[in-house]
């Protein structure tokens, strides 16, 4: 839509963010500092919302709604059977696995019809490549 210079900003507050934060918490909470740094760094992505909205009208809360509420079920379902684990590798697979199909299966329920209309745009764009 023409600007440019909004997404250099944009890109600046994020190279400064990561540069500032990353070694700031890796010397107080060490390498789980990088994380932290990376997470609170995405966290600033909702200043992207808000210059879009100025620019576009959009609606942000009903693509985010199915997602983040299938991610709480599984992440609660996850952190339920994780003390199961016991740092077994292949338990630890199959709790990744049963993390996948949770989330997968609550996703086709509280969003069926936007994820087969995604499914279909990405098959439309993978034909006309070939």
């Amino acid at each position: 839509i023409g600007k440019i210079k909004t997404s250099l900003q944009l890109m600046i507050l994020w190279t400064a963010l990561t540069w500032g934060l990353t070694p700031l918490l890796i010397g107080v909470f060490g390498y789980n500092g990088v994380a932290l740094a990376s997470a609170l760094t995405a966290t600033s992505s909702v200043i992207v919302v808000f210059v879009v909205k100025r620019i576009l009208p959009i609606s942000v809360l009903p693509n985010i709604t199915a997602p983040l509420i299938s991610t709480a079920i599984m992440g609660s379902a996850v952190y339920a059977l994780s003390p199961m684990v016991n740092g077994s590798f292949l338990r630890t697979g199959g709790l990744v696995l049963t993390a996948v199909i949770l989330y997968a299966a609550l996703l086709l329920l509280f969003a069926k019809n936007k994820v087969f209309q995604e499914i279909k745009l990405i098959i439309k764009y993978l034909r006309r490549k070939t």
